[in-house]
């Protein structure tokens, strides 16, 4: 620290100092947000798809249910996307519809 004396002048050694905390906050900061995104990546992809429960027929579904069931299957996966992503936990066979958004 005493060389620092004789090649700097005071104003310009707290200068650097400012200089250099802001830019340890900067890194802090950084670091932060990545460790963030990180932990938001890892819960997403721990979250396992639904289990959709299937029946063998229409009026079997409808009796369990009580709901209006249709034929469910997943059979167009776009390109670019995986079938756990489209689909999730969708498989072939009879599932009650899903209920109809309300009116307001």
């Amino acid at each position: 620290m005493s060389i620092l004396r004789w090649i700097m002048p005071p104003h310009r050694r707290r200068a650097g100092m400012r200089r250099f905390i802001f830019i340890v906050l900067m890194v802090l900061a950084g670091a932060q947000m990545g460790a963030q995104k990180s932990r938001q990546y890892q819960r997403s992809r721990s979250k396992s798809p639904p289990v959709v429960v299937t029946y063998k027929s229409q009026e079997e579904c409808e009796a369990a249910t009580g709901k209006k069931c249709d034929f469910m299957m997943c059979d167009y996966v776009p390109p670019g996307k995986t079938f756990e992503e489209v689909c999730g936990g969708v498989a072939k066979g009879w599932q009650p519809m899903p209920a109809a958004p309300q009116a307001q």
